[in-house]
């Protein structure tokens, strides 16, 4: 099989798409283009501000141009939004572009990653603030799964460090 264009991290929010995605550039050369990073840099707001000011679907818009725009790009390692796949133009202009990986978690495995966030200073994700809880979280996931099993390939990130997630993906990326 020909290589995609780009390489596609999808997943819930705390998944590892950042950290996997950094190491796979790392490794290939290629750039790393956070969808999230893009939208704050570009809008000159942070997310929270975002969702509040605007609301989800003023973001869901910018995501989506973000996403097509970098989808007519090459060579890059996209790290997209928790969100993002939800979207049927987004999840067409992945699939058809590059080779689409769900980084797949445990709900306890992501509740932990965000607290473990939240202490060393992170943002609070917007669609869990006010009620930070696994119940929640696994609700959220929930919503989501079905979408998320739609990409190329599947990983289970609970059990594994950025660089064993990546060298499982290289090694897919390589067939």
């Amino acid at each position: 099989m020909e290589n995609p264009r780009n390489i596609i991290l999808v997943g819930f929010m705390a998944s590892g798409k950042s950290a996997v995605g950094s190491v796979i550039s790392d490794r290939l050369g290629w750039t790393l283009v956070d969808t999230d990073d893009r939208i704050v840099s570009s809008l000159g707001k942070s997310i929270s501000e975002i969702f509040a000011e605007s609301g989800e679907e003023y973001f869901r818009e910018k995501e989506e141009e973000v996403i097509r725009k970098l989808c007519e790009e090459s060579g890059l390692v996209i790290s997209a939004g928790g969100g993002a796949f939800m979207s049927q133009r987004n999840r067409d202009l992945m699939l058809s572009t590059g080779r689409v990986v769900f980084l797949n978690a445990r709900p306890d495995t992501l509740f932990q990653r965000i607290l473990n966030d939240e202490r060393k200073g992170a943002p609070k994700r917007p669609l869990l603030s006010g009620d930070l809880s696994l119940d929640r979280l696994a609700q959220l996931l929930c919503t989501r799964i079905e979408y998320y099993k739609m990409a190329s390939h599947h990983v289970d990130t609970d059990d594994m460090s950025p660089e064993q997630i990546a060298d499982s993906l290289l090694t897919l990326y390589s067939e």
